[in-house]
């Protein structure tokens, strides 16, 4: 595959969209985060999972490349509530 330049990725329509999805995402992104859980579970109410199911679909995104026992509840309820928020 062959790696885009910064200077393509500027250009792209899409950038932000284009940029996130060329780094890994942390426990610090909660804004992507929700983004990439509404787009790969656009039907789920994420007000009905608990944190540890949210952990655990968090972990799974392709994009997240974080160390699994970074996060904790405060940031499991930012995902949410950014989540729904995005949802509404």
């Amino acid at each position: 595959m062959k790696q885009a330049s910064f200077a393509t990725l500027l250009d792209h329509p899409n950038q932000s969209r284009y940029m996130f999805s060329a780094m890994k995402l942390t426990w610090k992104d909660h804004e992507e985060i929700a983004w990439a859980l509404l787009d790969k579970f656009p039907d789920q109410d994420p007000l009905k999972l608990s944190f540890p199911k949210l952990h655990a679909m968090v972990i799974a995104l392709e994009d997240f490349g974080d160390k699994p026992e970074g996060s904790n509840e405060k940031i499991l309820e930012n995902i949410q509530m950014t989540w729904y928020e995005e949802k509404k």
